[in-house]
């Protein structure tokens, strides 16, 4: 759903550079939070529909930063996906248990990127 306000949470600023400009292609709008410490304060200001975040940010790791997320009353309200490059038998039990509504593998395919995060924004 275009015009949806997007959080990716990626200490790699490339790789959250790269996914904001394909998401702000499809036209959502998108804000980059590279230090985990500011997350819960962006989330909070922006009450973002969607964020993303990836499963190796520094702060506690990004399970953690999920449930942190998920405790405030903005980001409970929010879909969370997890990015990560392994996904193995039972990640994804506790990507689910920790918050996340679910994940994107790396690597990411670009030309499908917005037609998931559509999905994800169904209601």
């Amino acid at each position: 759903m275009a015009g949806e306000s997007l959080l990716v949470v990626d200490e790699n600023l490339i790789h959250a550079k790269l996914l904001s400009v394909l998401l702000r292609a499809a036209g959502y709008q998108v804000r980059i939070v590279s230090d985990p410490a500011q997350v819960l304060e962006s989330v909070e200001q922006m009450t973002p529909r969607l964020i993303l975040v990836d499963i190796n940010v520094s702060y506690q790791g990004g399970l953690a930063m999920v449930k942190q997320i998920r405790g405030t009353a903005k980001g409970a309200k929010a879909r969370i996906l997890m990015i990560t490059a392994c996904v193995e038998t039972g990640e994804e039990k506790k990507l689910l248990e920790a918050g996340c509504d679910g994940y994107l593998s790396k690597p990411i395919d670009t030309r499908e990127l917005p037609q998931v995060v559509a999905g994800y924004l169904k209601d």
